[in-house]
């Protein structure tokens, strides 16, 4: 290559090879994020009340995540209310993480099962 002998014509990058290659991107980043939101959630759930930690137990991620979601912090004047509004706003987080990798496992099933491909 680079004394001037290579034959090989490189990638154009304008298929649709490449068109799933940068959704598995944004699909793969969106996995890391949501994971990483997930363990915040339930390591902050470890300094909830007891209530709160009894109602999420033995709860699948999805149910935990629409639980801690629909919280209605009271105000912001305990750290059992700060604690309530940091776990709604990561469920919140991982809710709209997990629709946005739903909606690119679509658009990648979609590439992946085209006539073109």
């Amino acid at each position: 290559m680079l004394a001037g002998f290579a034959t090989a014509i490189p990638k154009t990058a304008d298929g649709v090879v490449e068109m799933i290659r940068q959704l598995k991107v944004a699909h793969d980043t969106a996995v890391k994020d949501r994971t990483g939101a997930m363990i915040t959630l339930k390591a902050m759930l470890v300094h909830a009340t007891e209530d709160l930690r009894r109602e999420t137990a033995k709860k699948t991620q999805k149910m935990v995540a629409r639980h801690c979601a629909a919280l209605r912090p009271r105000g912001l004047e305990t750290p059992e209310d700060a604690n309530r509004h940091a776990l709604r706003s990561i469920a919140k987080r991982w809710i709209a993480l997990n629709d946005e990798i739903k909606d690119l496992e679509a658009q990648i099933e979609q590439l992946v099962e085209a006539p073109w491909v």
